[in-house]
């Protein structure tokens, strides 16, 4: 968790392509349209993802998602 919060911090494109990755394969498993649109309302959320990883506890998060 740690280097996706410096990614988030020190390098906002490349968490932009991570983020857009992580948006499509999610919203591929709708097909078609909803897929689209899915796509599209989820990367709207990039900025807000990308300030909740740099202001963000390792810890917590990694408790959060029992992966530690």
């Amino acid at each position: 968790m740690a280097d996706l919060s410096a990614i988030a911090q020190y390098d906002p494109p490349h968490f932009k392509q991570i983020f857009g990755a992580i948006v499509k394969g999610l919203c591929a498993e709708l097909g078609g349209f909803e897929s689209k649109v899915c796509v599209q309302e989820g990367m709207k959320e990039e900025e807000t993802a990308r300030n909740a990883f740099i202001n963000a506890d390792p810890m917590q998060m990694c408790q959060g998602i029992q992966f530690c």
